[in-house]
């Protein structure tokens, strides 16, 4: 990875796993980094005291992936907060396994709202803070092309 001082990184899902530890990267490699979170307030807290613990700058901003206003007001806070946008890391996802015959309507929306959805209206408040040599990631799943269980049918669609 290239030096990042200076650039501004935002995390969606950057509380746990995959995106903590993106967001940790990005920041050992010198950006300033805001996450979100949905529920784990106190992993997000986790996350931004590590970073800034290593020398880094960090906030952590409540707002589910599954609502567009939330979103967006979490990518114009941190463009405010840091100056600017240069790097955009759609990480957030759910995971509802069953077989399609048990998953109900909601837990359908559920998963297109946060995994598709949500990029969408990521990307698009992300483009508004961003100049043309910014950056947007989209973490994938290499269950979008091979479904090696029954039930992973919902998630491997998104």
């Amino acid at each position: 990875m290239q030096n990042l001082s200076g650039k501004v990184a935002f995390v969606t899902g950057g509380s746990r796993g995959i995106g903590a530890a993106i967001a940790k990267r990005l920041a050992a490699e010198g950006a300033q980094v805001a996450i979100t979170y949905a529920n784990a307030a106190d992993k997000a807290d986790e996350v931004v005291t590590g970073i800034e613990a290593n020398g880094g700058r960090a906030i952590a901003l409540q707002a589910d992936n599954q609502d567009e206003a939330a979103i967006s007001a979490a990518i114009d806070e941190a463009a405010r907060a840091f100056g600017r946008l240069d790097i955009l890391v759609n990480n957030a996802g759910v995971f509802d396994v069953a077989p399609i015959a048990d998953l109900s309507l909601d837990q359908f929306d559920r998963t297109m709202d946060v995994n598709v959805r949500g990029v969408f209206v990521a990307v698009k408040a992300a483009l508004l803070h961003m100049s043309d040599d910014g950056r947007i990631i989209t973490v994938g799943s290499n269950l979008a092309k091979h479904v090696p269980w029954p039930g992973f049918s919902l998630y491997s669609m998104s």
